[in-house]
């Protein structure tokens, strides 16, 4: 029934969008994204799954064709080719290209399910709805996770303490870089960059052991990147358990430095 579903909705859009190669998986300090360049010309998308740092939950983003508008505020919808239905966040204009974007935070419990996918179907657009061969696989995912896995390890964070959040800490810090911590002597120096930290959140929810993982190059600006995110950063809740206890968590972030 619930393919059915599905197939009824793919065959009232336009073809699928067919992919324009093959997938390619790129790992880093602070990040795993398995991506696929989709279509070409008017049909030009692309479908990325990425997990930042030690995140728990990944996200999914479908760069959709240029022209392709949402419908209506707030009803945007990514469907798994086995019917299950996620809602997405639209983001208009996100690129060079003036081109729209679905992205929405997968549990991971749907994560392989999308990612195996052969298709996804994107619905509530202005228009047609808009299919993509993705062409997902348990080996596509598996070759995702296994770069999760390398990635946590060179983080320094064991696979069975990420495997014990279940809800991630609550009041992720937000634009914490302000002006007066731009250090004077980076300044005078014209030193600018991009420095990714990683930190931990104790069970009181307090933010502790931050570190760059990957440098901007200038330690003055690699000492302030901990330093504003100590002193800006702030949580109202510890990360728990399945069964509602605290524990210890971890987060990543880019750090910004541009001179005005």
């Amino acid at each position: 029934m619930i393919l059915s579903i599905f197939l009824a909705l793919a065959a009232t859009g336009a073809p699928p969008i067919e992919p324009a190669s093959n997938w390619n998986l790129a790992l880093n300090a602070h990040q795993c994204e398995m991506k696929r360049p989709m279509g070409n010309g008017k049909t030009a998308a692309e479908v990325s799954f990425a997990t930042f740092g030690t995140d728990p939950l990944p996200n999914l983003t479908i760069t959709l064709p240029r022209g392709t508008f949402l419908r209506k505020e707030g009803d945007l919808f990514i469907v798994a080719d086995d019917g299950v239905s996620v809602p997405a966040h639209f983001e208009r204009d996100f690129d060079v290209n003036f081109r729209n974007r679905a992205k929405i935070t997968l549990p991971r419990d749907q994560f392989q399910r999308f990612l195996s996918s052969n298709q996804l179907l994107v619905t509530n657009l202005a228009g047609k709805p808009v299919t993509l061969t993705i062409g997902g696989s348990d080996k596509v995912f598996q070759s995702f996770a296994q770069c999760e896995s390398d990635l946590h390890m060179f983080l320094g964070v064991k696979p069975e303490d990420l495997a014990k959040i279940a809800t991630p800490a609550v009041g992720a810090p937000g634009y914490i870089v302000h002006g007066s911590d731009y250090p004077a002597e980076a300044i005078a120096a014209r030193q600018q960059g991009d420095a990714i930290v990683m930190w931990e959140i104790g069970k009181d929810a307090v933010i502790r052991n931050c570190h760059v993982v990957q440098s901007s190059t200038f330690p003055l600006l690699d000492q302030a990147s901990c330093d504003a995110l100590l002193k800006h950063g702030k949580y109202l809740e510890p990360a728990k358990d399945a069964a509602g206890n605290p524990v210890i968590s971890w987060s990543t972030r880019r750090m910004v430095w541009r001179l005005p």
